[in-house]
């Protein structure tokens, strides 16, 4: 979609302000630079990419000084992002992009069976790039390698799999949707209390 694979994490830096009673947020790019852990100027030309794209809707609102509410195209995807992960100190911005962007070619058991020239083509980076983030996530224990045999084929595949060092499955079906967490629910308590305030 001729994004760079930082333009992940700027994507789920932006989403982790959703409000999703409005269905939109309006995080300024400073504040998004400081959870993305990029700089401003990078967030700026990085949104111009991901409304191109059709990941994000833009709505400018006011004059002079002209604030951007952020709504969201049906992109599941990225919904099944921790955002625990933009907090992770071990990582570097680079890291976390490429795991966002492995992430993306995981099946829903977090395994994928594609090689890095696949994922190379597939995603437009390089193959050079990807090879040197990814023997970094190995080594800090984000990702690690398997053999898997096949039996019909009778060969074995080498494919990488997410570790637990994140949450990935946390609020996740078995399709990989994102689930509502069962839990309060804040209308009912304000509810709830600004009755027992009448009394």
């Amino acid at each position: 979609a001729g994004l760079h694979y930082k333009d992940i994490l700027v994507y789920v830096a932006i989403r982790s302000f959703y409000n999703v009673k409005d269905k939109y947020c309006y995080p300024s790019y400073q504040t998004i630079a400081k959870r993305a852990g990029v700089g401003a100027r990078f967030v700026s030309e990085s949104i111009k990419r991901l409304e191109a794209a059709g990941f994000i809707d833009i709505w400018k609102v006011g004059k002079g000084r002209v604030t951007h509410y952020y709504k969201f195209s049906e992109q599941e995807r990225y919904q099944r992002v921790p955002y625990s992960l933009l907090e992770d100190m071990e990582l570097t911005v680079y890291e976390k992009s490429m795991l966002l962007l492995i992430a993306e070619y995981c099946d829903n058991d977090l395994v994928c069976s594609r090689t890095i020239t696949e994922i190379a083509e597939l995603s437009g980076q390089t193959y050079r790039i990807i090879d040197r983030q990814l023997k970094a996530l190995i080594l800090k224990g984000y990702i690690v390698e398997e053999l898997i045999e096949d039996s019909a084929s009778k060969t074995i595949n080498k494919v990488m799999k997410l570790t637990n060092k994140i949450s990935w499955l946390k609020n996740m079906n078995v399709t990989g949707q994102a689930v509502e967490k069962p839990g309060v629910d804040i209308d009912a308590i304000l509810a709830m209390a600004s009755k027992s305030f009448r009394r």
